[in-house]
């Protein structure tokens, strides 16, 4: 296959973004972030540039398949690259279902902390060889990365599904809505040069029969509102990461999250207030959808269907 020799998104700010684009985290750190007032609709999630939905255009194209060499050099930038897209998304000409369930947990500094609220979350990714019409600026060739997402909140203790809830620390109430936005970017995937940067910013290493896949960032958002720290894994098998015949990656994904409340505007709450919000989100990559949790087909997919490509 010949990819395009240039890219409209530099590759390094690609590689960064692939590893937090199926954790929802991309998604998630758009203005208007987590439970939202009882103004919020779903269409507040929708940052500039996605779309609600990816349009049928998207779904006609053919699905791509990337060849893998060999056995992938995790110390250069490229192998790094190709393992975290084999780890993330797929190099079959296949879906990536990606699962998860995330906890939000409040600690006010005098009070014991407690759990705010779960969301349940499934991204699906495919690679397409053709780039859709409905995007004129995308040449007919280019490969795409699309990604459709969908969010809904359950009870901590029950993971019922809940339109509201009570957040003592805060003195409120909030509205929540379900999320769902979609996008499609084009990749340059030519051979990179080696990037030292890359591999100190996305860290590995093997852990028994297992290789984690790292990345750890600081967010500061702005002067008026203090900084977030995250940090999340992928975690496969090491001999299927770097077998090219082994085309399917049954992956894990950890993350954890720490932020005084202040950073969430839909808190309320001033920036000085030392509340602080705490997020574990456990998730899983599979290639069916019969592989996802019960949990999920029960939330998400028999109650939006049209969110979920099928072939």
């Amino acid at each position: 296959m010949t990819h395009p020799s240039t890219s409209e998104i530099s590759r390094r700010t690609l590689l960064v973004a692939m590893s937090g684009l199926l954790s929802g985290a991309a998604f998630a750190r758009s203005e208007g972030d987590g439970p939202q007032p009882a103004t919020a609709a779903s269409e507040a999630y929708t940052p500039a540039g996605f779309r609600h939905a990816l349009p049928p255009e998207a779904l006609e194209q053919p699905l791509a398949t990337l060849e893998q060499p060999g056995a992938l050099d995790l110390n250069d930038s490229e192998g790094l690259r190709l393992a975290r897209m084999k780890t993330m998304f797929s190099l079959n000409a296949d879906y990536a279902y990606s699962a998860y369930m995330t906890r939000h947990f409040v600690m006010p500094p005098d009070a014991t902390p407690y759990p705010l609220v779960n969301e349940l979350e499934l991204n699906v990714s495919f690679l397409t060889t053709g780039g859709p019409e409905f995007r004129e600026e995308y040449e007919q060739g280019k490969l795409m990365l699309h990604g459709s997402y969908t969010r809904v909140f359950l009870d901590a203790a029950t993971l019922q599904t809940v339109d509201a809830i009570d957040v003592p620390a805060m003195n409120r109430q909030l509205t929540l809505a379900p999320t769902q936005f979609a996008l499609s970017i084009p990749m340059d995937l030519a051979p990179i040069p080696h990037d030292p940067t890359l591999t100190e910013d996305l860290r590995w290493y093997r852990f028994g029969e297992d290789v984690h896949l790292t990345n750890i960032a600081l967010f500061e958002p702005s002067e008026s509102r203090p900084p977030r720290m995250d940090t999340s894994v992928w975690r496969v098998k090491h001999a299927d990461l770097m077998d090219p015949a082994h085309r399917r990656l049954h992956a894990h994904y950890s993350f954890t999250a720490s932020s005084y409340a202040a950073l969430y505007a839909w808190t309320g709450l001033d920036v000085d207030d030392p509340t602080r919000v705490v997020t574990s989100k456990a998730g899983i990559k599979v290639h069916t959808i019969d592989a996802l949790p019960a949990l999920v087909r029960e939330r998400i997919l028999e109650k939006h269907p049209e969110r979920v490509p099928r072939k």
